[in-house]
């Protein structure tokens, strides 16, 4: 979602989609700290050593790598 400050700056942020149903309440997040507990989730979780290495011989191809 899109807000804008007192001083017509915009600013970016996520929103779950219970609040509107009352059914969450999660405050609205400002987008770089969702980005950043993504990369740190990412950071901390590992792929079985299969996979990583299908992955690893292959991700070139797909452009990426892992």
């Amino acid at each position: 979602m899109r807000g804008k400050g007192k001083r017509g700056d915009l600013y970016f942020y996520f929103i779950c989609r219970g609040r509107q149903r009352r059914t969450c309440d999660l405050p609205y997040l400002p987008v770089p700290a969702v980005e950043t507990a993504v990369e740190h989730y990412y950071a901390s979780i590992a792929l079985p050593a299969g996979l990583r290495a299908h992955h690893g011989s292959h991700g070139y191809r797909h452009g990426f790598r892992l």
